[in-house]
């Protein structure tokens, strides 16, 4: 099984694409950000492929990225609701 730093790591580009659709979100005023909402947007809006995953976004990691984003963005950390993570997901 991939882990989502592996993950992370081939796929450089989901990242960006997260990050631009999070900040744009939020400069539009949105109080409240889920990550499987950016995930779908990102299925729904753009054209790209993931390394190695037949899919275009591993839905799996969603909540890793949402904690790697307000980590790097603490300023944004109010828009997201987390809960625990299962012990095998954490970063």
């Amino acid at each position: 099984m991939v882990t989502f730093q592996q993950y992370d790591q081939s796929n450089k580009h989901i990242y960006e694409l997260y990050k631009s659709i999070a900040v744009k979100m939020a400069q539009e005023g949105r109080r409240q950000i889920g990550s499987k909402y950016i995930f779908e947007a990102m299925r729904y809006d753009y054209t790209f492929n993931s390394n190695n995953d037949p899919y275009k976004v591993n839905n799996n990691f969603a909540p890793m990225y949402a904690r790697k984003f307000v980590l790097e963005h603490p300023q944004y950390g109010n828009l997201f609701k987390f809960k625990p993570l299962k012990g095998s997901m954490l970063i």
